[in-house]
């Protein structure tokens, strides 16, 4: 054997394979690049810029996904909906209670018929006269029947009452009525005419 076959020998003794050196490369570099990133990540300015990142990543992610407020919003809002309204209901002038009112409520609590005929206008007792053939007697004579049957108009609670563009007001009053067989509570709504008569009873 030669000279140059021993050194041949030696050095194929020796070496490294190929890809062993290619695999032993690859993992130094990769070590020594994650200890630098671990060192560089440490550092405070770094990890401003990493939040910067990490936010501006959210930002992006959101802004793919459809995470986002407007978004929320139009959920809950189905589209087609309409918007909300922003028309503004101006607060009316609370009227007190009527004294015409009170006065033919407490004529009927006491089944004075010509108590709650005097306080009504003279067109509503022509429209009582002419629809259902009610007049001062026959009105009284229904009174007394109620009271025959045990009726009783036990309380009157005064709601709310408004002005109207023509002149005329508004009330609304609540009554209740007992009677043998219990007691129920009726609303009923007083026109009140410029007159200070009773021009209405819903």
């Amino acid at each position: 054997m030669t000279q140059a076959d021993d050194r041949n020998t030696d050095s194929g003794r020796g070496s490294v394979p190929t890809p062993v050196r290619f695999v032993l490369h690859w993992v130094i570099k990769s070590v020594v690049l994650l200890l630098l990133g671990v060192r560089f990540l440490l550092r405070p300015r770094a990890v401003r810029y990493g939040l910067v990142a990490l936010v501006a990543v959210a930002a992006i992610g959101w802004r793919t996904t459809g995470f986002s407020l407007n978004g929320l919003q139009a959920a809950a809002l189905p589209s087609g909906s309409p918007p909300a309204s922003t028309i503004s209901v101006p607060a009316t002038n609370q009227l007190p209670p009527s004294p015409v009112v009170e006065r033919y409520l407490q004529a009927q609590a006491a089944f004075d018929g010509k108590g709650m005929w005097d306080l009504i206008s003279d067109e509503m007792k022509s429209s009582m006269q002419s629809s259902g053939n009610i007049s001062l007697q026959q009105l009284q004579q229904e009174l007394d029947s109620a009271r025959q049957q045990g009726r009783r108009y036990s309380s009157a609670v005064y709601v709310g009452g408004v002005p109207m563009t023509d002149g005329q007001s508004v009330y609304f009053y609540v009554l209740k009525v007992d009677s043998p067989s219990g007691s129920t509570e009726v609303p009923y709504i007083y026109i009140v005419g410029p007159d200070n008569k009773i021009a209405s009873i819903q």
